[in-house]
């Protein structure tokens, strides 16, 4: 996980410990961060990059300072299992973490959130921070208020195996999952419809899944050793990219209609005279 301003990487391990690393010169910061008593499953840095929080399978989340490496307060405690996820809300007021004892917890609430019936693998927050989406091993995605706590909707459904992880885009109206039926699927995060058909091409479960900055693409990471780069949407630019002619007049009048003037759809391209066979 990077800090916010890039200059630095936390890691965490099955050695028990989270690392703390310079990201330009790739050398560790100080020593590992101690204090977890089973593999730490996740890290991340606040939106203020002055602390951190991991998840272990010690049932437990930690908050450390990110630049002494020194723990704050006492171990956060109330799952009943591992925990595997771990997210700062946007504003860094609120933590979340999702566990292998069904539920989500946020840290500054009194009850956990209830209603996924398997491990939940994978938590996000919205970007406005109002909102989370929480992925499970009973293969649904869920929709939570993050103000009170209740379920937004029904589950969202339609991976055919565990959902691993989930990502909200830059402008929080899409999600992005993956899971262990290897496919990628995106969804209308205000409506909580699937965006087209899956997103095939791993050749093993997916782990992870992030928009890019513009929230134009989508990265996965599989356990195939790969990671692929997915196009939210399609560009007319990206159509184009994929042909090597126009349509000709005649493949116009032909295809769309002989009512409606030609338009080169494609200016980088040629268009063939009628009756020639350029390729489209």
């Amino acid at each position: 996980m990077f800090s916010p301003d890039r200059h630095r990487l936390a890691s965490s391990s099955g050695d028990k410990t989270v690392r703390l690393w310079d990201a330009d010169t790739g050398q560790p910061l100080g020593q590992p961060l101690t204090g977890h008593t089973n593999s730490v499953t996740s890290v991340v840095f606040s939106p203020d990059g002055h602390r951190l929080a991991s998840a272990s399978g010690d049932k437990m989340v930690r908050l450390w300072d990110a630049d002494t490496g020194q723990p704050l307060g006492p171990p956060l405690t109330g799952h009943t299992g591992n925990v595997l996820s771990v997210a700062f809300s946007p504003d860094g007021h609120q933590l979340v973490s999702a566990s292998f004892d069904d539920t989500i917890r946020i840290w500054d609430a009194d009850q956990p959130l209830t209603g996924h019936t398997e491990p939940v693998a994978s938590v996000a927050f919205r970007p406005d921070g109002h909102r989370l989406a929480s992925a499970s091993g009973d293969k649904t995605v869920r929709l939570w208020d993050a103000d009170t706590g209740q379920p937004i909707g029904a589950p969202l459904t339609g991976h055919t195996g565990q959902v691993d992880t989930v990502a909200f885009s830059p402008d929080g109206h899409r999600l992005a999952t993956g899971g262990e039926d290897d496919t990628v699927r995106l969804w209308n995060a205000d409506t909580g419809q699937p965006i087209g058909e899956p997103l095939t091409g791993h050749a093993g479960p997916v782990y992870g899944a992030a928009f890019s900055p513009d929230g134009r693409r989508v990265a996965s990471a599989g356990r195939d050793d790969t990671v692929r780069l997915w196009p939210v949407a399609a560009t007319p630019q990206m159509l184009c990219n994929k042909l090597t002619a126009n349509m000709s007049h005649k493949q116009w009048r032909d295809w769309v209609s002989s009512d409606i003037g030609y338009i080169t759809l494609c200016p980088g391209l040629h268009t063939p005279a009628d009756g020639a066979t350029g390729q489209t």
